[in-house]
């Protein structure tokens, strides 16, 4: 059996060796502007309902509801 202090040592080399490999994914997105449909351009609030559309609120441009591909306001 090896020892704790061996085992230890193995963690940190394991660790070091694939921290780059185990990093965080790039983010996917798509900017999205009135040009696209939505109220305005500064969203205050989200909120994704159970039939999985997303409801984007503005200050004064009122509700977007977004459904994968266009926008509606209401």
């Amino acid at each position: 059996m090896k020892s704790p202090n061996t085992m230890s040592n193995l963690f940190k080399i394991f660790f070091f060796f694939f921290a780059g490999v185990l990093g965080a994914q790039p983010y996917n997105f798509l900017p999205y502007s009135v040009a696209e449909g939505l109220a305005q351009t500064q969203v205050y609030a989200l909120y994704q309902d159970s039939r999985g559309y997303l409801w984007c609120g503005t200050q004064g441009g009122g509700l977007s509801r977004f459904d994968g591909h266009d926008f509606q306001t209401f």
